[in-house]
């Protein structure tokens, strides 16, 4: 941390380890330091004597490859042959942030089971079933005579007839 308010004398007022953070992002008062792997870590600098880290954001999945964007509670990252990663909050904990949630899938964002058919909306979400139909648990989407239910609780896919690869359907 550098103090700039004369800028023909900086002087260096506080340090905190960072080794091989790439990008570096302002929010307010948090710093976002992007390790252009699959994490970065969030440090409160409001007091630049005294910064902590806040959070820690890993996926085995993505390769962030570019700055990270803020702008309200959301963060826009670009990931490496995916494209763009929004991430957000996600009160219910069921893996789909509350503002996709409430805007693209109008599922509760506080209800990990919105249509209370025993399925999690992040479950349905990834395998392309309505988190606000209850119906679609008695379905059997891939043929396997195991419904959508039963294989949310198998945590089995219920597109693939196959999915656990004990080569038997």
């Amino acid at each position: 941390v550098i103090d700039s308010s004369n800028l023909f004398a900086l002087k260096e007022i506080a340090a905190y380890p960072l080794k091989d953070a790439l990008w570096l992002t302002m929010n307010d008062s948090l710093l976002y330091a992007n390790y252009g792997n699959n994490s970065f870590r969030v440090l409160d600098v409001s007091d630049p004597y005294n910064i902590s880290q806040v959070g820690n954001y890993t996926s085995a999945r993505v390769w962030i490859n570019g700055p990270i964007v803020v702008s309200g509670e959301l963060v826009y990252l670009s990931v490496y042959d995916e494209g763009l990663e929004i991430l957000g909050p996600d009160n219910d904990f069921d893996s789909v942030a509350n503002y996709l949630e409430e805007r693209l899938y109008g599922s509760n964002p506080d209800d990990s089971d919105s249509d209370n058919d025993g399925m999690a909306d992040g479950f349905e979400i990834k395998h392309g079933l309505n988190p606000n139909d209850p119906v679609d648990a008695n379905s059997d989407l891939d043929g396997d005579e195991l419904t959508n239910l039963e294989e949310c609780l198998l945590g089995t896919n219920p597109l693939i007839v196959d999915s656990d690869h004990d080569g038997l359907e």
